[in-house]
């Protein structure tokens, strides 16, 4: 079976099995991956497809692509192992049949009822059953019981995982006392991670070598332990009729095994494996009950952990996103510019603190004004990296003098030059002279903006050529039109027209134009407050997933 190996942009990582002929992921809830937390994403992104022994990527018509080890999908393409497919900020790999991990969960246990060799004893019974301190009659005799073996261990775990530590070095520590305890010849802790939640290795230990770090694990004790929380002690796997048919058990040579869920009093959150190579039955029920205990023990431990160093990085990027914020937020226009029988406005409100979508104003020579909207794909710290740079470069070009052309042309080779092949950018850029109304534009792929004629029509400003960062050689062109008195310009990224309330539904075109047109009476700052206040009550309390960036002109 293949796999998809999905990482997020966060750094989490999640691996799913291509068990279908198709796999869809986008944004949308109705998609095979939902990956909401990417607002890079389009609703419906692309298609893994299966057919026969061949496995195949295509993009779904995305509004920001998707690239095959870094080249721009344009059709669908064969996948080999290994291969890297980036969407938006999320990278997923594709692994062929026959590649494993450090540890593996097979398929090949017989369906035969459980033997004398077996034992599965339910977590609840297991973690109810008091682990009391030794009594006096074996403090005077000496004698060490189950009972008060079992207590010493804990006490001694209890007190080990008090301090704080890292996430790795508490696996670590944590399969230090199981060996200490249990002295197996392997081991490993695997957590459910990503979404769907599967398991993953943490961290394995071959305290012998003896599979160069190679566990396999049975699907089927795994789904016991992980889904039914029972403990499951298997004493002679060569003996056990379950067992006796499994490949994995013989190539390994596993004699006696442990398999325990990690309970943190609220939810199994993976599970804790040892087995012993050499000498059958040495692992007996209190072993399998020891191990239960300290697996509670390590996952409340574990899920501290989590919070903490979640919480810790939350912060962190809190801070980070701050300061970028304040630092993004001056290269934007702090005021309205001050124009002679024209009012104009502008608004941004990135979905991640900072984002990739610009605005901008610029006084030009002979009494001219620049007009400046763009989007970079992606959103977050990336994007607006990659806006500073092309503010730069825009405003440096803008102030030679260039033609509207040449300008994005320049910008065109600034962004492909500098970025990587699944980063680009949308612009427009327009030259107005307010004192004939002209506007020399050019479009590279932007949402076109909308002219409201002071007699009701609507027109859209297209034409120009690709989107930023494509191609180096792209040609652009250049139109021009006038805005006569009374006339209403609107700008905006595809944050406003792509907004979605809770069920989904985008705010779209046709309510942008619907709501200019119920004010064009009014000044453009009211126009700009009255479609931020319609995006505000569609979206309702649907999380925002895209930078929203408005620009409203209004010659008087």
């Amino acid at each position: 079976m293949a796999y998809l190996t999905i990482q997020l942009a966060q750094g989490k990582k999640s691996q799913i099995p291509f068990d279908g002929d198709l796999i869809r992921v986008g944004r949308s809830s109705r998609n095979d991956v939902h990956l909401a937390s990417d607002p890079s994403l389009s609703r419906f992104h692309a298609e893994f497809q299966h057919e026969g022994d061949d496995y195949y990527v295509r993009d779904a018509g995305s509004r920001n692509g998707t690239s095959l080890n870094g080249k721009q999908l344009t059709e669908r393409k064969l996948l080999k192992p290994g291969d890297r497919i980036t969407l938006g900020e999320t990278v997923i790999f594709f692994a062929s049949p026959g590649e494993t991990s450090a540890v593996e969960l097979t398929d090949d246990l017989s369906t035969n009822a459980p033997s004398r060799n077996t034992v599965v004893l339910p977590l609840a019974d297991i973690i109810s059953s008091n682990v009391t301190s030794p009594g006096a009659s074996q403090e005077i005799t000496g004698q060490t019981t189950p009972q008060s073996r079992a207590f010493a261990v804990i006490a001694r775990a209890a007190n080990e995982l008090l301090a704080h530590r890292p996430m790795s070095e508490t696996f670590e520590v944590i399969l230090d006392m199981v060996f200490e305890a249990l002295s197996p010849d392997r081991g490993t802790i695997m957590l459910l991670e990503g979404d769907p939640r599967v398991l993953r290795s943490q961290v394995v230990r071959d305290a012998r070598s003896s599979s160069e770090g190679q566990i396999q694990i049975s699907r089927t004790i795994a789904d016991t332990v992980v889904k039914q929380q029972q403990s499951v002690l298997i004493q002679d796997a060569r003996t056990d009729e379950r067992f006796a048919a499994q490949e994995s058990i013989q190539i390994q040579g596993i004699h006696s095994a442990l398999c325990v869920p990690l309970w943190n009093n609220r939810e199994v959150i993976g599970l804790l494996y040892v087995d012993t190579l050499g000498i059958p039955g040495r692992f007996q029920r209190d072993d399998l009950r020891l191990l239960t205990l300290l697996a509670n023990l390590a996952a409340v431990k574990i899920e501290n952990v989590r919070l903490f160093e979640g919480e810790q990085k939350r912060r962190e990027m809190e801070q980070e996103l701050q300061a970028a914020g304040k630092i993004q937020r001056r290269l934007l226009p702090t005021e309205d510019p001050d124009i002679p029988n024209y009012q104009i406005t502008g608004y941004n409100l990135p979905c991640k603190g900072v984002g990739g979508d610009y605005f901008d104003f610029l006084p030009l020579e002979g009494n001219r004004l620049g007009l400046a909207i763009g989007d970079v794909s992606g959103k977050g710290m990336a994007a607006a990296l990659l806006m500073a740079t092309v503010q730069a470069s825009f405003r440096a070009h803008a102030a030679a003098g260039v033609e509207v052309t040449e300008l994005i042309h320049r910008l065109n080779l600034a962004v492909e030059r500098n970025t990587m092949s699944n980063k680009f950018m949308t612009f427009f850029y327009g030259e107005l002279e307010p004192a004939s109304g002209r506007l020399v534009y050019t479009n590279a792929g932007h949402n076109p903006p909308l002219l409201f004629r002071a007699d009701g029509s609507v027109e859209e400003l297209t034409g120009g050529g690709m989107i930023l960062g494509v191609m180096e050689d792209a040609k652009y062109t250049s139109h021009e039109t006038v805005l006569r008195p009374n006339d209403v310009l609107v700008l905006f990224s595809d944050g406003i027209t792509e907004s979605q309330n809770e069920n989904e539904e985008q705010f779209e075109e046709p309510r942008l134009i619907e709501v200019v047109k119920s004010c064009m009476s009014e000044t453009a700052q009211e126009i700009r407050g009255r479609l931020e206040d319609a995006v505000g009550a569609f979206v309702g309390k649907a999380p925002q997933f895209d930078d929203i960036t408005l620009m409203v002109v209004k010659h008087i």
